[in-house]
């Protein structure tokens, strides 16, 4: 499934107040990263192919990459900037796997600290790693080992593809599943949100054996779009994404975003911030990802349905 995956990139940023770097330096953060990557070898790896070009990751210990950056601004001022697209373009690695495989780290980290003490980490995390749930539970482990904690135990095996498998003899072939397709955009066609709440409850279909079995026909080679490939809706509000501490202070915000998205769009829905919200239980943060020429019908749609953009 991961090698389905291998054209998406997650991106994540995490914003820290001045406390939490109080007393930190840089080589304090970066210290801890022996153990932690020790105990994620995979994210350390490098992509290579077997003979017959199917990647696979060798855990070599060729490390991540680490950035360090400065900004003049406050880290309230950078915020009060409208533009999120900057925010994340500036803050987050935007590197991609290739052209040399050998070279090209899994892993991008960037540590940029703002001119009142507050910093923001940015993680760019090549998918084929593992999901989402996997990148959120990797930074969360950060904190832990710089705070001397007992890590969890690393990504099960099943998550990160660091063997090449033989593949079986190609079967007939069959339909690729929906999931992975390329369609036109939807222009004009929009359905009423309940009408689209009641699909996604009473007619979603798990198509992952589907896309596995693409992966598999074809040995891995064909590069696919999953995300976007149809208008996708990824659940994170399970993920604990306020679980990286930093001297024991949790970030103010967090925001995830998915890169390589197809076409037809990517809705992601993240927990905010736990102080926030109603009853302070933190709300969502919805991410809608949609083609250029949709966004002004989408805005029309949330202004008039619920009253918002």
């Amino acid at each position: 499934m991961d090698l389905a995956m291998k054209l998406h990139y997650l991106r994540g940023i995490y914003y820290f107040k001045s406390q939490a770097m109080d007393g930190l330096t840089t080589m304090d953060i970066k210290e801890p990263m022996f153990s932690w990557f020790n105990r994620f070898y995979a994210t350390s790896g490098r992509l290579r192919r077997t003979e017959s070009g199917r990647p696979y990751i060798k855990c070599n210990d060729c490390g991540a990459r680490f950035i360090e950056a400065h900004c003049a601004k406050t880290l309230e001022e950078w915020l009060e900037i409208k533009d999120e697209e900057a925010h994340e373009k500036l803050l987050v690695p935007h590197h991609v796997i290739g052209p040399e495989l050998a070279f090209s780290p899994l892993v991008f980290l960037q540590l940029t600290k703002f001119s009142c003490g507050g910093v923001s980490v940015g993680l760019s995390w090549a998918h084929i790693l593992g999901d989402a749930f996997s990148a959120v539970e990797f930074m969360n482990e950060w904190g832990h080992a710089m705070a001397a904690q007992q890590l969890a135990k690393p990504l099960k095996s099943a998550q990160i593809n660091t063997k090449p498998k033989t593949s079986p003899s190609p079967t007939t072939p069959t339909n690729d599943p929906v999931s992975t397709k390329r369609v036109g955009p939807v222009g004009d066609h929009w359905a009423h949100p309940k009408e689209l709440a009641e699909l996604v409850i009473n007619q979603a279909l798990d198509e992952r054996p589907k896309i596995e079995d693409v992966v598999k026909r074809d040995n891995g080679l064909s590069d696919l779009i999953v995300y976007g490939a149809n208008l996708t809706f990824v659940d994170l509000e399970g993920a604990d994404l306020y679980g990286l501490e930093f001297n024991g202070q949790k970030p103010t915000y967090v925001g995830y975003k998915v890169d390589g998205v197809g076409e037809e769009g990517l809705v992601l829905v993240l927990p905010g911030p736990k102080n926030e919200g109603k009853n302070g239980s933190g709300g969502k943060v919805v991410t809608i990802i949609v083609p250029e020429n949709q966004v002004v019908e989408l805005k029309s749609e949330l202004k008039r349905e619920f009253s918002i953009a």
